[in-house]
């Protein structure tokens, strides 16, 4: 009963302070507005492996026309209209193709292209047989279908330039994993909506430091509150939160243009857990916190480069693998509650990945968020609680 009182005094503490919760409330929106109007362009500068097998044909003076060295050079040639590049095009070798593949998983390269033996004569000769081209590329990775998108379109109108029609070409896309194509903002909403969790560490860290400046915690311990209530109720709020922002975020991201393939409701289960990792975080940071403007700070520069690494807006950097378990690589980032949070919500919303296809990311974001609740309870408790005079 205790824990329940204190979830409702906290949750009208926020309420008062409404200042402090309208901009943590109405900051996620915001920034998943601006992604989507903004993302329709996009000025990376994406790398493109090339394999040309084209054996070009032998033109009546003797010569040799390869349409595929031409095509890569196409692409070599684009550009935005500012006018930086929109490829940096790698040619490889057959013998080299499964590192290709191994740069695609890792998202060192966005897209793969092969150029086959006969491209050259099915634009030359109407009466030949249509050419395949095939690309790869990660369907997870949020570039490859804006990649995608470029290299289709630049194959299609280099071929009706040569030929004056659009049919000598077959281009067939490889989907290294699970999925099928979209637009960009398509691949980043789901993420996009966990900003939820991210300002959710901002709001715990605030409303807990502000019990410790206002010394409401020795009334509280007046009262024989245990520290379990207290931490139990103050949780409890900060996810009756999240229970009313991850809807209007997935009500946001869709009037935006986004078209989920999977149960929102899974989604909206995975991003409870993830939450518990935010209250964690609140506690850590309000643990070291003598005010709210000291939580507020605080708590904002462990956010900023979480958002970045977690895979939200671009993906998430490749480090040295420390060691290999069950067939997983774990790196650093292995150990960010958040990272696996975003894969996992990508393969939901994105891919209709089932959750029972989506273990290892479970278990690890459920894993890694009670043990970082566990540290930021034990030392909100050691550094205030345990020092409170009576």
């Amino acid at each position: 009963m205790k824990t329940v009182v204190i979830m409702v005094k906290s949750l009208k503490e926020q309420v008062r302070d409404w200042k402090m919760l309208t901009l943590n409330l109405l900051s996620p929106v915001i920034f998943m507005i601006i992604f989507g109007a903004l993302f329709g362009k996009s000025f990376y500068i994406f790398n493109l492996a090339v394999l040309n097998l084209d054996r070009g044909v032998t033109e009546s003076d003797g010569t040799n026309y390869n349409a595929g060295t031409q095509i890569v050079e196409e692409f070599s040639a684009l550009r935005y209209d500012d006018g930086n590049p929109i490829f940096t095009v790698k040619t490889v070798e057959k013998s080299t193709q499964i590192q290709v593949h191994d740069d695609l998983k890792a998202h060192r390269t966005v897209g793969f292209l092969i150029i086959p033996e006969d491209f050259t004569r099915s634009l030359v000769n109407p009466a030949a047989k249509s050419s395949t081209v095939d690309i790869y590329g990660d369907p997870s990775f949020p570039s490859f279908s804006l990649v995608n998108i470029f290299i289709q379109s630049t194959l299609k109108d280099y071929e009706k330039t040569k030929t004056g029609i659009k049919s000598s070409l077959d281009i067939t896309t490889h989907y290294i994993g699970t999925g099928k194509g979209g637009s960009e903002f398509q691949y980043m909403a789901p993420g996009l909506m966990l900003l939820v969790i991210y300002f959710l560490i901002v709001q715990c860290a605030v409303v807990v430091a502000r019990e410790v400046k206002n010394k409401t915690l020795i009334r509280l311990k007046l009262a024989s509150l245990k520290s379990r209530q207290f931490l139990g109720g103050i949780a409890l709020s900060q996810l009756a939160l999240t229970m009313i922002m991850l809807p209007i975020m997935f009500g946001s991201a869709v009037m935006m243009g986004f078209h989920n393939q999977g149960s929102w409701f899974a989604a909206f289960l995975l991003g409870l857990l993830a939450s518990v990792t935010a209250i964690g975080i609140g506690l850590i940071v309000a643990a070291f916190s003598k005010n709210t403007v000291e939580a507020f700070i605080i708590s904002n520069v462990v956010i900023i480069p979480m958002i970045f690494i977690s895979g939200v807006f671009l993906p998430p950097p490749s480090l040295t693998v420390l060691f290999t378990l069950f067939g997983r690589e774990f790196t650093l980032l292995s150990f960010i509650p958040t990272v696996h949070a975003s894969a996992a919500i990508n393969q939901i919303l994105i891919f209709n990945v089932p959750l029972k296809k989506l273990v290892f990311e479970i278990a690890m974001l459920t894993g890694l968020s009670i043990a970082i609740y566990i540290i930021g309870a034990y030392l909100f408790n050691k550094r205030h609680l345990k020092r409170m005079q009576l």
